[in-house]
């Protein structure tokens, strides 16, 4: 695959600007991006005629259509900047207390010492600071995720929440992860009946998982994870996601793992997340190569598996190949820089807020609903202060193909690393996309497949 610059250039009789972008090319197709995440893709005739300013008005329409070109007495407008603050996903920590003691785990939540759950006082204020910023706003649809600690355990909370939207005027959309354990035939008809997104955490066969996923007394978490998995197959088929936990136990046996997850049970929507700099798990922790290889090695054998039929999705991946077709802007931390605080709010058990989960530093913390200050209010006075909202990008970043998908990345990783951007995710993504971009131009049909869609014509 072959890249290469394509300078901006104005038509003065048309009245139109054709944009600087990047292609990429097969020697048949070329697929161009330009610096606002837009895309087209095009054959060799027509790259000749952009080369050599001579576009036609049928491609010159094509090419406004897909805002690679704009009218030169025009700005593009970006519909879907970070530059907008309207939080639309909640999170509200229920719970500080586990039933498992996973290995690789950030919070000390298997000892019972440290229990902590939020009292249904604080619970009443944070969800009436939600509807209240929502009425404020008009905003009418959004998603909450109780979280913990293991969220299941506080199951009654959760039930509280759902009734308190119920008769408002917000449509409210809950999601769980959990450990699994406690996916009761019980527990999962109530959540499939109230429409409750659920994702399960395991980290592959019997074997892999049990080595990291444990009870307080070490024993293995496996088979409660998976009898959690058939009840919630029972129910929601296979409408729900599991997320898997790459460590140093597990970094060689990725390939086996899909097998798993798409041979034996039957899996089609999972997520690979790989532990780093973690100071929590250092003897589990992953080098920077590690990661980028895995992940490569993750879409390779995910795609592979989707040509032999069997259509399980990485969640990450999607996006990113969603990105580099339709531009898509649904992912909070890969489809447009980071957007914590922007588009996601945490709360704690104190009621104090947070612009993700990761945050949980005083220092980042930006307000709290007892001071029953707007939430919008918030957030702006935080951009103007709190460290997690400065750009990221550094000179690196301006020539990045990848730059508006990234914007610097993890503002947390970012900060732990000790860099002016989140450096992984930056490697991860001049590694991957353009492999997702070979297989773009050269299997369409498969890249189609994964995705469950005709985005790609041929």
């Amino acid at each position: 695959m072959n890249e290469m610059l394509v300078e901006e250039y104005a038509d003065k009789e048309k009245h139109i600007v054709y944009e600087k972008c990047k292609a990429f090319t097969n020697g048949k197709k070329y697929y161009l991006l330009n610096e606002l995440g837009y895309s087209i893709l095009i054959d060799r005739e027509l790259f000749n005629m952009l080369q050599q300013k001579k576009v036609s008005t049928d491609f010159a329409s094509k090419l406004l259509q897909h805002r690679l070109a704009k009218f030169d007495n025009l700005h593009h407008c970006d519909l879907c900047t970070n530059h907008e603050i309207r939080p639309e996903f909640f999170m509200i920590d229920l719970t500080t207390y586990c039933n498992l003691n996973c290995k690789y785990c950030f919070r000390d939540v298997h000892n019972p010492e440290n229990y902590k759950s939020i009292s249904e006082e604080m619970l009443n204020k944070i969800c009436s600071y939600i509807l209240d910023y929502c009425m404020k706003h008009e905003v009418k649809k959004i998603s909450i995720q109780p979280w913990g600690g293991e969220p299941l355990l506080e199951m009654k909370k959760i039930k509280w929440m759902y009734d308190f939207f119920q008769n408002t005027s917000v449509s409210v959309h809950f999601t769980i992860e959990t450990n699994g354990v406690l996916l009761t035939e019980e527990n999962v008809k109530w959540l499939f009946e109230h429409n409750v997104s659920i994702g399960i955490s395991i980290d592959g066969n019997k074997k892999i998982h049990d080595q990291q996923r444990v009870f307080a007394n070490t024993k293995g978490s496996f088979e409660y994870v998976l009898r959690g998995i058939q009840n919630v197959k029972k129910y929601y088929g296979d409408n729900f996601g599991i997320i898997n936990t790459i460590t140093r136990n597990s970094i060689d046996y990725i390939e086996d793992i899909l097998d798993f997850y798409a041979k034996d049970i039957d899996i089609k929507h999972v997520k690979f997340n790989f532990v780093h700099e973690s100071e929590f798990a250092t003897n589990l922790c992953l080098n920077k190569e590690q990661v980028v290889n895995g992940t490569k090695r993750v879409y390779k054998k995910i795609m592979s598996l989707n040509n032999e039929g069997y259509n399980i999705v990485d969640m990450n991946i999607r996006h990113k190949l969603l990105n580099l077709l339709i531009r898509d802007n649904s992912d909070i931390c890969v489809s447009r820089g980071c957007m914590g605080g922007m588009n996601m709010i945490v709360f704690d058990m104190e009621g104090y807020i947070y612009p993700c989960e990761l945050t949980d530093y005083e220092e980042e913390r930006i307000g709290n609903v007892k001071e029953t200050v707007d939430l919008i209010k918030i957030v702006k006075d935080a951009k103007e202060t709190k460290a997690y909202f400065k750009e990221k990008e550094d000179v690196s970043c301006l020539s990045c193909s990848w730059k508006y998908f990234c914007k610097g990345g993890c503002s947390i990783k970012a900060k732990l690393s000790g860099t002016k951007k989140d450096d992984l995710e930056c490697t991860i993504n001049n590694t991957l996309y353009p492999e997702m971009i070979e297989s773009i131009l050269n299997e369409p049909k498969l890249v189609n497949e994964f995705l469950n869609t005709e985005i790609i014509g041929e």
